[in-house]
């Protein structure tokens, strides 16, 4: 690639691996945009396929009306460091937490027609889990332990 060129990287690498290779192109002159996308070839095909994008704000601007062929919604998540440190940013962090939002997989079970309970003990779950096994068809246990 031509210094001045941008590299728009889809894959779905590790965030170190993605600051090597924008170091990389830095070095090059050569701009470069993480950009995983969410979905699968067939969605991208649709436009159909959110994509996460990191890097420079002008450059991932400037390039937006390409992204928005492959898909929507596009989600820009900020500028990636530079030294190739294993921490994600804030926002992909947050993606990446199991705890937020917290949700009430009870309720939402319920909402599906599948009856479900919360525990908070592994007794609980023994008792809760002999008496959903008697049952025929779906039960959802949430396991707070």
């Amino acid at each position: 690639m031509k210094p001045g060129a941008t590299y728009i990287d889809v894959s779905t690498i590790d965030p170190t691996t993605a600051r090597k290779l924008s170091n990389a192109a830095n070095v090059r002159g050569i701009h470069f945009l993480a950009c995983p996308l969410g979905k699968t070839p067939a969605h991208a095909e649709k436009a159909e396929e959110p994509i996460f994008a990191g890097g420079n704000k002008e450059i991932f601007e400037k390039n937006k009306p390409v992204l928005e062929i492959i898909g929507s919604p596009i989600y820009y998540l900020g500028e990636m460091e530079n030294g190739g440190g294993d921490e994600a940013g804030p926002k992909v962090a947050a993606m990446m937490r199991l705890d937020e939002p917290v949700l009430d997989w009870v309720s939402l079970a319920r909402g599906m027609g599948v009856p479900g309970t919360r525990v908070d003990s592994s007794e609980a779950f023994i008792a809760v889990l002999s008496r959903g096994i008697e049952k025929p068809g779906s039960f959802l246990i949430e396991a707070l332990i």
